[in-house]
């Protein structure tokens, strides 16, 4: 999911509520990226460092 703001660690949690085990945060300011983190997420991406295209099977 790209966003980890006030929105995305909403949908963050609706989305572990619904069971959901493996989920990437994209986001290009480190402080949300920590907030993700601590949210047990799998992993988080700084889009500033990476290019991020997509990625699973879609």
């Amino acid at each position: 999911m790209t966003g980890s703001g006030a929105i995305g660690l909403v949908t963050l949690l609706a989305l572990k509520s619904l069971g959901l085990n493996e989920i990437y945060v994209v986001d290009i300011m480190d402080n949300r990226l920590a907030k993700a983190k601590e949210l047990d997420v799998t992993a988080v991406i700084n889009g500033k460092q990476v290019i991020v295209i997509g990625f699973g099977n879609w």
